[in-house]
């Protein structure tokens, strides 16, 4: 009975060891200070305090009250902007600018923690006005399902709460801190604000005096919603420059039509719902007030779209904070489709328009049918990117124009919408151009839309534009011409970058280089490489498994297509027993006149994956035996496109003289083997001037690579070997038949 006894007692201990656990992490502070204290002693919050200490209201914040505070830490205030900063410096001690900045970043009678806010909340500040709070919360990181997992954010009006700053509990009050500075919202509602924004700089008055004039037609349904204190609202004003950019015929149609304006009206407001641009995922969408979605897009940088009614707009000046929501600025009047295909080719890429005219007749008038047209638009960078590549004419050869514009158009019922794709490269969509039935490829990667045909991989910069007569895509690249080398090509795409650097220092990039003419320089060599890019030293010795892309300017240095140094050291310049640069030189390859490759590249996940492994980091040390695994995915001679392949398996000799097996089904799934080992391929058919690159998921290696001859010409003996041990086992089957 005692065991018994005892045998609770410490389970009972144990539950309240775990209790205890649990309250201590509920809050990252104890009750033991006020908020004020806590301002004063959690790092990063200090210039926040001193605004309270400045401001009188230390006795405030002390006192037995219950607060949430959200205040912007000391990073937010270093990252506004420098005329805010004087402003905020220049308010005297216990003015009134001073009180209503802090008192609008709290609340009273409240100890608001992040398990307790939920999506869409609206909370009243302490501000003499009643400035509101707005509350969001999502799970940031998506999958291929368009589910999402992953840590929960917070914002506070669209500044996200800092993960190791929020919940900082005090005995009067919690404190969070903000990543973003511009918390304060306006007192107006989003109506008011578009007749009279508190920034004098933003000119919306356009738009305003157009919707105003229709209050009794139809239009006080849709405007109460921008008017009502107690709705919640997302906003999106038109710029005057972008109500200037309609033709005077078109908006007089629209003012003498007040069911079209009311359309138009309602493809701008999203009802119910308070959206800032911090918390949108790419590609999502909302219901407008016409209840179609209104789509997001926010690629790689600052620059978010939205799209409405068929009509793309970049937000110029968002997430104005107003008192029943959020406004934001944007450079095209929404749900207003008016331009003609060939008018919108005319507006926005008139360097497209102009080889149109170039063009067969039946070629330009498939882009004048009266509906269903579908096509690509090269904006005018594309055209500057294809300057000084061998056989490119545009000038004056009319079959190429007609063959390029051709590659652009899609053929009637092959409309997409490369919006509503979800998922990755797996995803991808196919539709057959005008082009003698060839086929482009859609799909979403890295937070991007892509359009690939006739080997080149466009950016899609604008996408599902609307005309009167079908839709257009923006692109960024010029579809059947491709513009870089090979080593260009790689060093293009992010997720090849560390590839790039050691095809480089093991002496392969002269040789994969097409020397009839010099590519445009890879843009990290000219801008600088990426931040958390580990060139400087070795992070693999340290177990670092994250895949860090750093920061190093090499905009002086020259490395174009004629750059012959080879002894480059990719993670610097320091000694690094895992790089192999230092005896690059030696076993550099040369040039290939005239050559043509497939190069199965893969990508820098793969290369940090092969260098921790146990045959990696020996190989790592050797970079002729590198060299040899690179050379092992090289194919020299007509490029091996795998969209063209058929549905079984394929054998071809790669540069090292083995047989390397490419096994393809199902159209979409390919690997790439050698001796057991696979590698899928997770981007094909990327062309160069001088070939094709497939990306693939990892290096293919064995034991044996560690002690086989790679030394130069072993690639020469071995396809001897291959070809006469080939030889010899004919001639054996021959007489066994006979006999």
């Amino acid at each position: 009975m005692s065991a018994v006894m005892s045998s609770q007692r410490r389970s009972i201990f144990v539950i309240l060891m775990i209790l205890g656990d649990l309250i201590c992490c509920m809050g990252q502070t104890s009750n033991s200070g006020t908020v004020l204290r806590v301002l004063q002693n959690k790092a990063g919050l200090g210039r926040f305090a001193e605004l309270v200490s400045r401001a009188g209201l230390t006795d405030l914040f002390n006192s037995n009250g219950q607060f949430t505070v959200f205040a912007p830490n000391n990073t937010a205030f270093e990252n506004i902007p420098y005329e805010k900063r004087a402003e905020i410096e220049s308010w005297s001690d216990r003015s009134v600018e001073l009180q209503r900045f802090i008192k609008c970043h709290t609340l009273i009678n409240s100890m608001l923690t992040t398990g307790s806010m939920q999506d869409n909340q609206v909370y009243q500040s302490m501000g003499t006005n009643g400035e509101r709070i707005f509350i969001n919360r999502r799970q940031r990181t998506a999958s291929f399902s368009n589910t999402y997992f992953g840590p929960t954010v917070y914002f506070v009006n669209g500044a996200e709460i800092s993960n190791e700053q929020k919940d900082l509990v005090a005995g009067n009050g919690v404190v969070h801190g903000l990543a973003r500075m511009d918390v304060i919202s306006s007192i107006k509602m989003a109506y008011g604000y578009i007749a009279d924004p508190d920034d004098n700089s933003l000119r919306t008055n356009l738009f305003y005096e157009l919707i105003s004039r229709y209050l009794q037609d139809g239009f006080y349904s849709t405007l109460s919603d921008l008017s009502n204190r107690n709705k919640k609202v997302t906003m999106f004003v038109p710029n005057n420059k972008a109500m200037e950019k309609i033709p005077s015929s078109k908006l007089s149609y629209l003012q003498q039509n007040p069911r079209v304006l009311d359309r138009v009206l309602k493809a701008h407001i999203i009802p119910d719902r308070v959206i800032f641009t911090s918390y949108v995922n790419h590609n999502e969408g909302f219901n407008s007030r016409l209840n179609h979605l209104v789509r997001f897009r926010r690629p790689y940088g600052d620059q978010v779209y939205v799209n409405s009614e068929g009509v793309d707009a970049a937000i110029v000046q968002g997430n104005i904070t107003v008192y029943n929501g959020v406004v934001h600025v944007v450079d095209q009047l929404l749900g207003y489709v008016y331009h003609s295909v060939r008018e919108t080719i005319t507006q926005d890429s008139p360097e497209f328009d102009q080889y149109l005219n170039k063009a067969q007749p039946d070629t330009r008038d498939a882009l004048v049918q009266a509906s269903g047209v579908n096509v690509f638009i090269p904006i005018g960078d594309a055209f500057t990117k294809i300057q000084g590549v061998p056989g490119v004419n545009l000038v004056s050869d009319l079959s190429q124009v007609d063959k390029m514009i051709r590659f652009h158009i899609l053929k009637a019922f092959q409309d997409i919408e490369i919006s509503a794709i979800v998922g990755g490269y797996e995803s991808r969509q196919y539709r057959q151009t005008f082009y003698e039935g060839w086929n482009v490829t859609i799909y979403n990667d890295r937070n991007e839309s892509w359009v690939q045909g006739g080997f080149v991989k466009a950016r899609v910069v604008r996408p599902d534009l609307k005309a009167t007569n079908g839709r257009v895509h923006l692109i960024d690249s010029i579809l059947g011409i491709p513009y870089l080398d090979l080593p260009m090509l790689i060093c293009d795409d992010l997720w090849l970058l560390r590839t790039y650097d050691y095809i480089r220092s093991v002496g392969m990039k002269n040789y994969l280089t097409d020397n009839r003419f010099t590519a445009r320089r890879c843009y990290f060599e000219m801008y600088g490489y990426p931040p958390g890019y580990d060139y400087s030293s070795n992070s693999y010795n340290n177990n670092n498994n994250n895949n860090n892309y750093g920061n190093n300017n090499y905009g002086n240095n020259n490395y174009g297509n004629n750059y012959q140094q080879t002894t480059y050291n990719p993670y610097g310049q320091q000694s690094n027993n895992l790089n192999p640069s230092n005896q690059a030189s030696q076993y550099d390859m040369g040039t290939c006149s005239g050559c043509s490759f497939t190069f199965f590249v893969p990508n820098s996940t793969a290369i940090d994956y092969f260098q921790k492994t146990s045959i990696g980091i020996k190989i790592m040390r050797d970079s002729q035996r590198l060299q040899y695994l690179f050379k092992r995915l090289l194919f020299q001679g007509k490029p091996i496109v795998l969209e063209k392949l058929s549905n079984t398996n394929h054998i071809f000799t790669a540069k090292t003289g083995e047989s390397i097996r490419i096994l393809k089904s199902m159209d979409r799934d390919v690997k790439i083997q050698f001796s057991g080992v696979t590698a899928n391929v997770i981007s094909m058919d990327i062309g160069a001037t001088n070939g094709l690159i497939h990306i693939i998921d990892r290096l293919l290696y064995v034991p044996e690579d560690l002690t086989r001859d790679v030394s130069r010409g072993a690639d020469v003996r071995y396809s001897i070997l291959v070809i006469v041990t080939m030889a010899l086992i004919s001639i054996f089957i021959t007489r066994h038949r006979r006999l």
